[in-house]
């Protein structure tokens, strides 16, 4: 693979232009990537029963946002989920770097933007891109509890949209994938 160029993914960001030579000569994009594939065809193992919304942890950026949005570009295209949409989390040791990515033909019931500031802004952390497709921003702390609480905030987000039903027996659920888990389907729960 050619290293992505993050520009049309995620444009604003400190990534506009393609990944740093420090990413490349670190080896560690191409480790991206490959967790980026391999993140991909987790979500689309479950065919046509796909939650249409997924939420991920992903160990190889450790925070880098450039490693992070070639990690969701290699989810999308490598991994054929373009059609899902998708909050990345990367934990770090000082922060969490955080993508969310939203498809055009969902744009209509989601905002990008208004998804990722609802998560970063609780945590005193900073949008650093936005687009309708594609948004960063970083969180200047980092532990499994911020990690577990974004997703929890995700969820309640996701209710506050419709876009998730609190019945559990109506609902699609969110894919949930955090390190060294398996498909989780999670299934909001009420009055948390």
């Amino acid at each position: 693979l050619n290293p992505p160029e993050a520009g049309p993914l995620c444009p604003g960001s400190s990534s506009d232009s393609p990944v740093s030579l420090h990413s490349l000569q670190s080896g560690r994009l191409q480790v991206a990537i490959d967790e980026g594939v391999k993140c991909g065809l987790k979500v689309m193992e479950g065919g046509e029963h796909v939650p249409p919304i997924a939420c991920i942890t992903v160990a190889t950026p450790k925070a880098d946002l450039e490693l992070l949005v070639a990690c969701l570009q290699a989810m999308n295209e490598d991994g054929g989920s373009r059609d899902i949409a998708k909050m990345v989390l990367s934990p770090g040791v000082k922060e969490l770097a955080v993508a969310a990515y939203v498809p055009v033909q969902k744009q209509g019931k989601i905002c990008c933007q208004d998804w990722l500031q609802n998560s970063v802004a609780k945590h005193g952390g900073e949008m650093l891109s936005t687009s309708n497709t594609c948004c960063t921003g970083v969180i200047r702390a980092s532990s499994s509890s911020l990690c577990e609480s974004l997703i929890a905030e995700t969820i309640d987000y996701l209710l506050a949209k419709r876009l998730l039903s609190d019945d559990p027996d109506k609902s699609e659920g969110l894919l949930v994938l955090t390190r060294g888990s398996k498909n989780k389907h999670k299934k909001p729960e009420i009055g948390r």
